[in-house]
């Protein structure tokens, strides 16, 4: 289950560019706004890989990104970890934020 956010491409020819897949709702928004391409929703870490896996059917030769939340203060890095994962199984790219210390 997921949110577009953008227009999605209507069929596997239309698909050039870029899908983006973000954990949160306003950090799609924003990757959206800033780059123009359509955005999946994934609504929380867990679900990174299921909706990786989904578009990837939907869309087999499009570059996904996974937009990973950066939750280096929170052990695990949850987010991090997640969207690596769901890249790794899809064949696809991770884009995550650096902070400073």
């Amino acid at each position: 289950c997921y949110f577009g956010i953008g227009n999605a491409p209507a069929t596997i020819a239309e698909a050039s560019g870029a899908l983006c897949i973000a954990e949160g709702f306003a950090t799609a928004a924003s990757i959206h706004e800033a780059t123009g391409y359509p955005v999946a929703v994934a609504f929380d870490a867990d679900n990174m890989p299921p909706v990786a896996k989904a578009l990837r059917q939907k869309f087999p030769t499009i570059r996904v990104i996974l937009c990973a939340d950066n939750d280096q203060f929170t052990p695990g890095n949850p987010g991090l970890n997640k969207a690596t994962r769901a890249a790794r199984t899809i064949g696809a790219f991770v884009a995550c934020p650096e902070f400073a210390l």
